[in-house]
């Protein structure tokens, strides 16, 4: 089975990060239950908040007919007589439009003359009939009060009431899903409506939770096209002769023009409620007298309330409650100003290609750059993506969605850096579970702290290989009983294995009665050659302590024997997926085995070959003589340590077939390889 690389230890989480943004991306576009538009505009109001729109350059005036007014007037509704005498006082000054939002169904029910009238329809009232066509009608003075002004009455999208004449449209017809679809139109009070210059619907539409945000420009019913109370009041305060459709989603006023989004709205930009305190005056102060002609000259004035009564409070993003004629306000200067947002043509196929760009992005860095690193670049992307979004809005009143490519950013950083570190995690445990028994705390702490150091697809390295063996184990196996032999086996591989860890070793195998331990693997270590050695001395003592207790003597326990050396190995986990298993093959590994063996024709306890003697610094060695070992094609020059040797008496046994040792004890010398992987011999 292929190890991975470094590249493919991050291929699972890119592909999940990859797939996480990919999915985001779908439903980005798929919009289940519209919650991506729903983040838009959410995103969108924070957005207007965090920049407010600059007073406009256009001379607006709102005319707030608000709970002062009412209350010194006679409450809601405010007397139609006041209402004309408000547009008498506009005309005077010279306002250049003057809209009311506020919808007339009917007659004045308060006029002299209605209510004469319906008196001399009670009994006994036939003396009040002939007063009643002389008393005066408030709607006639309403109505001649309109026609000095340049007036504006609202409609209402919906059927019922008489057939409002809207004033034409010219340049054709709006695309349907680019305008307002309603069912009807009911206009004003035809007189009122006669009187005056204009006509504009002003329904005004709200989205989530009734959070209007948007003013309908265009309104269609049954191949009549009608503008709004906001857009006509624009035309008639910049003179032109008709509102035009330069193109099915903008449309045009002399030298201005707005761009519409689906649906025939424009978006509000809100302004800064210090603009809303300064454009506004109340109309109790302007029936009083106590506002100056030049604060209405020129200037566009709407009529309309804040009075709860007059039940005209909407909810916006800029305040939970806000009069519908400050709505109509913040559109009539927006449509004077130019200054309209609006979502670009291919605002949807920008926002797919910056989530994919940014949120494949931020996957790239978690992965290859360090989480560190990824989580500060993560954040920068998302600024510069605030900063653009910010920077086009401000100069071209473009609205780029600030929320997706960020949420693809988080959301696909996150996911591939969340699998990376379950998979490191599970890593972690896999190499605690595999090494902790076979390596000493501290290196598996460092291997678990930093798994990259163990490479486990594979690679060839220096090793020294240790391998002990124990006399005479196959004459244990046919005596002792099985838990007596188990008894005498456990504490033994205990003290055996106990002190390859103290020295730094790695327990490869435990085989029968053998142990295969590794020096220099899983990490590096620089006198690999010296630690085995003096390993294997201390196993020597170990075990000659332990062969002389009661239980071991009695059961005739032997000596155990130990090969050594030191050569080029390859080293890695092996074993398919079901059982991963790491250790080092190469000829290192036979060596050490046939190394073990030949102490039987040497009478020794630790044979070493020509590898490990010459990376030997620290214990002195002597050589015990040459052997064929099995397996090679030369013979090699075998060694003991000194003080092993000395305590054994080799020099003085006889009947070996070796070649004698040199005359004096050397720390080591210079030997022919035992294998072609072996590492040449050092000179001490």
């Amino acid at each position: 089975m292929r190890r991975p690389t470094s590249y493919d230890a991050n291929a699972l989480p890119a592909l999940a990060g990859a797939l996480a943004v990919a999915l985001f991306v779908a439903l980005l576009v798929l919009d289940p239950a519209r919650l991506a538009t729903l983040a838009r505009e959410r995103a969108f109001d924070l957005l207007y908040a965090a920049f407010p729109r600059e007073d406009a350059t256009a001379k607006v005036v709102v005319i707030d007919i608000d709970r002062a007014t009412l209350s010194r007037f006679g409450g809601w509704p405010l007397p139609r007589a006041k209402l004309a005498l408000i547009v008498d006082k506009l005309a005077f000054a010279r306002a250049k439009a003057v809209a009311i939002d506020i919808y007339f169904d009917g007659p004045d029910r308060d006029s002299p003359r209605a209510l004469a009238t319906k008196l001399s329809g009670l009994p006994g009232g036939e003396a009040v009939r002939p007063l009643a066509d002389a008393m005066p009608d408030t709607d006639q003075f309403f109505a001649g009060s309109l026609r000095k002004a340049p007036s504006v009455l609202g409609a209402l999208a919906a059927p019922g009431g008489p057939p409002p004449a809207f004033n034409p449209i010219g340049g054709g017809q709006p695309d349907p899903g680019l305008a307002t679809m309603v069912d009807g139109f009911s206009g004003p009070y035809p007189p009122l409506a006669d009187a005056a210059l204009g006509l504009g619907v002003q329904s005004l539409f709200g989205e989530d939770g009734g959070l209007v945000r948007r003013v309908p420009l265009l309104f269609v019913s049954q191949g009549q096209i009608a503008p709004s109370l906001a857009l006509e009041t624009a035309r008639i305060a910049e003179g032109a002769a008709m509102i035009d459709l330069d193109s099915p989603r903008r449309v045009v006023l002399g030298g201005r023009s707005a761009t519409l989004d689906p649906g025939g709205a424009m978006r509000i930009h809100w302004s800064a409620h210090s603009h809303w305190r300064n454009r506004t005056l109340s109309a109790s102060d302007l029936l009083d007298d106590r506002i100056v002609d030049a604060r209405l000259a020129d200037a566009t004035a709407l009529i309309g309330s804040s009075a709860p009564q007059a039940g005209a409070l909407r909810s916006t993003s800029s305040h939970v409650l806000t009069s519908s004629v400050q709505i109509e306000a913040e559109a009539v200067e927006q449509l004077l100003d130019g200054t309209a947002p609006h979502e670009p043509h291919a605002a949807l196929a920008l926002t797919v290609a910056a989530s994919a760009l940014l949120g494949l992005a931020s996957v790239g860095l978690m992965l290859f750059r360090g989480p560190a690193f990824g989580f500060a670049a993560l954040a920068g992307l998302i600024l510069a993506w605030f900063a653009t979004v910010a920077t086009v809005f401000l100069n071209a009143h473009l609205l780029l969605n600030p929320a997706a490519p960020t949420a693809a950013a988080f959301i696909g950083g996150n996911v591939a850096a969340s699998v990376a570190f379950a998979r490191t995690r599970r890593l972690k445990a896999l190499i605690s579970q595999r090494f902790e028994q076979y390596l000493a705390p501290h290196v598996v702490r460092a291997i678990v702290a930093n798994p990259e150091r163990l490479k486990r697809e594979g690679e060839m390295r220096v090793v020294t290989a240790l391998f002990t063996d124990i006399e005479d184990f196959t004459r244990l196996t046919t005596q002792l009983e099985p838990k007596a032999l188990i008894a005498l086996l456990d504490p033994y591989f205990d003290g055996v294995c106990r002190i390859i860890i103290d020295n730094g070793g790695m327990i490869d195998l435990i085989v029968g009665d053998a142990v295969h331990a590794f020096f220099n693997m899983p990490l590096d270590m620089e006198d690999h050659a010296d630690r085995a050695v003096a390993c294997a001395m201390a196993i020597i003592d170990f075990t000659q302590t332990f062969r002389s207790a009661s239980m071991p003597a009695a059961a005739g326990f032997g000596r155990t024997r130990i090969g050594v050396e030191t050569g080029r190995a390859i080293v890695g986990d092996v074993g398919g997926e079901r059982r991963l298993n790491y250790t080092a093959h190469g000829g290192v590994s036979n060596a050490a085995a046939r190394l073990e063996a030949a102490n039987k024709e040497f009478g020794s306890s630790i044979c070493i070959g020509p590898g490990a003697a010459g990376a030997i610094r620290r214990t002195r060695l002597v050589a015990i003589g040459k052997t064929q070992l099995r397996g090679f094609s030369a013979s090699v020059e075998v060694y003991t340590p000194e003080a092993l040797d000395t305590r054994e008496g080799l020099d003085k046994r006889e009947g070996l077939s070796v070649t004698p040792p040199t005359p004096e004890p050397r720390q080591s010398s210079p030997a022919p390889k035992a294998c072609p992987e072996s590492a040449p011999p050092r000179a001490p």
